[in-house]
């Protein structure tokens, strides 16, 4: 089973299985009035946002460097998540569908009398879950397994996050974010250092994938490994290539595939 570290995040309260983080009685006011009011004004009118991050746990994703960068996804993500009354989790993952760990998991309800109060109150809240992931990380990193990188089970993830969501009706969009250097090892031998393209694009066919309709799928951080390392360009072109043809056939209705992550929503 998929293990969690950090079962639930709501209402103000962080609580790990044994004990509340320090950082939740800590935590500074909202942000800029203005940016939150911005952020509000982009929210989907009909669905709220159901966003799922999960981040490389293995050997090659692990410098500080490359954590830093995860973390500032997150903050991103949950705060757009918190603005717009959605969910956000945030995942570590390894070597399967199963060696994964859930660092953090929140339903963002609307707090406060005035527009202004819950938009304070949402950033608020935010950056609490930001404070428990950072808190959380290392000893999340320790339970994973050492046996490889299975990237594309991430996308089965985002299948099975929403439905648990949508269960009673389609409430919530998909944004699934995955932050990894792509090498993966288990679906496909992406972390060879001879992969051309062509033979990356031939690996998608025999690999099944699940229906991403409607969701929107970003992956940040490919060919970027250990911190500011990058794979020669021809071999991250590959692995690019892997999950431009690898995601096509999910669906997916906005499909984002970078090295950096230059902010935004």
């Amino acid at each position: 089973m998929r293990s969690t570290l950090v079962t639930t995040i709501a209402m103000g309260l962080c609580l790990t299985a044994a004990t509340t983080l320090n950082a939740c009685s800590t935590v500074p006011p909202g942000g800029n009035l203005a940016e939150l009011q911005g952020l509000a004004a982009s929210c989907e009118p009909t669905h709220k946002p159901a966003t799922l991050v999960r981040a490389d746990g293995s050997a090659t994703a692990q410098s500080d460097a490359l954590r830093e960068q995860y973390i500032a996804v997150a903050r991103d993500k949950a705060l757009a998540a918190a603005i717009c009354g959605g969910t956000f989790r945030f995942d570590i993952f390894g070597a399967s569908l199963t060696d994964s760990i859930t660092v953090a998991s929140v339903s963002f309800d609307p707090i406060g009398a005035t527009e202004t109060a819950q938009l304070r109150s949402a950033a608020k809240r935010a950056q609490e879950v930001v404070d428990a992931i950072e808190d959380a990380y290392p000893d999340a990193l320790a339970k994973l397994s050492s046996n490889g990188t299975d990237v594309v089970s991430s996308l089965q993830a985002g299948r099975e996050f929403i439905d648990q969501i949508n269960v009673n009706g389609p409430t919530h969009s998909l944004s699934l974010v995955l932050l990894t250097d792509g090498l993966d090892n288990h679906s496909a031998p992406l972390d060879d250092p001879g992969l051309t393209t062509p033979q990356a694009q031939s690996y998608v066919g025999s690999i099944p994938v699940p229906d991403l309709a409607g969701a929107s799928v970003s992956i940040f951080g490919v060919g970027r490994v250990s911190g500011t390392s990058q794979l020669p360009s021809s071999h991250t072109d590959a692995v690019r290539a892997f999950y431009e043809a690898l995601l096509a056939r999910t669906g997916a209705t906005t499909v984002t595939i970078a090295t950096d992550y230059t902010g935004g929503r």
